[in-house]
């Protein structure tokens, strides 16, 4: 799936032909012009899919696929981190699972756009999970 990644910055490859513009008029200058600070900035960069996968079936399948696979992957790299007995990344491994959870990030972005859901309301949602989580957890064991 992360042959998909460098044609999104290829400005011919957008929706309108054109790389995103800044969706805040804030922040400071990166790849793009701009340094994403939210969510919310992040999901309108991620999801200006190229027009090759702009049809029912791509729009859904895609992220669906590439999320099981690129925790799949990570899976594996992780399982490889604690062959030794204590867990361990190399930096060669480092970068390969950072790959892999911007991939992942990319493909949650793609499912918030096409579910009708912000991606910072699904943060929200799981910082409050999270907390829901901690309370029923033994102070001891946490």
């Amino acid at each position: 799936m992360r042959c998909f990644r460098k044609p999104l910055l290829q400005a011919s490859r957008f929706q309108n032909g054109r790389r995103p513009e800044n969706p805040t008029g804030t922040g400071k200058r990166d790849l793009w012009g701009w340094e994403m600070k939210t969510f919310e900035e992040y999901q309108a960069v991620a999801t200006q899919v190229p027009l090759s996968l702009r049809n029912d079936r791509d729009r859904i399948e895609l992220p669906v696929l590439g999320l099981q696979e690129e925790a799949g992957k990570i899976g594996s790299l992780l399982t490889e981190a604690f062959a030794s007995g204590k867990f361990s990344l190399t930096q060669e491994q480092a970068r390969e699972v950072k790959n892999r959870l911007s991939d992942i990030l990319w493909f949650v972005a793609i499912l918030c756009k096409e579910t009708g859901i912000a991606m910072q309301d699904v943060a929200a949602h799981s910082i409050a999970q999270i907390q829901a989580r901690a309370k029923n957890l033994d102070p001891d064991q946490r």
